[in-house]
């Protein structure tokens, strides 16, 4: 039983990596440097809102596991702010050993949202623990 599970799952992992290949190909359809997602399908939860809910924070963190799974870098940055001011998170992929290029990207998103308004709100979350 365990080991048809492995088998299962190391084939999810390699149709993953495929679709995620194809993606950063150089040569091939899309030649992308770079893969701009969603971090979580919602903003940041409230504090204690999902506090022992397991399946609620598995489905938060769905977004992230296709590039773990793939075994490729990738880094969450702020985005914005919910209306209830609550944090919006984007996530940066790339192709392997592409740790630099997230960086840089990453920075010249920050360099280019500098002054945009939600810069200067503090999050509902950060107002609680200690502002």
């Amino acid at each position: 039983f365990g080991e048809h599970y492995l088998q299962r799952a190391n084939h999810a992992r390699k149709l993953i990596r495929e679709d995620f290949d194809t993606i950063f190909n150089p040569n091939g359809k899309y030649q992308l440097d770079a893969l701009l997602t969603p971090t979580t399908p919602t903003a940041a939860f409230k504090m204690g809102e999902i506090k022992g809910d397991s399946v609620l924070m598995q489905y938060a963190d769905q977004l992230t596991v296709p590039a773990n799974h793939a075994g490729l870098p990738a880094i969450t940055i702020p985005a914005g702010l919910s209306s209830d001011r609550l944090p919006i998170g984007v996530q940066l992929i790339g192709h392997d050993f592409a740790e630099e290029t997230l960086f840089r990207l990453g920075y010249a998103f920050e360099q280019i949202t500098a002054k945009e308004a939600w810069r200067e709100v503090k999050p509902q979350v950060l107002m609680r623990i200690g502002a």
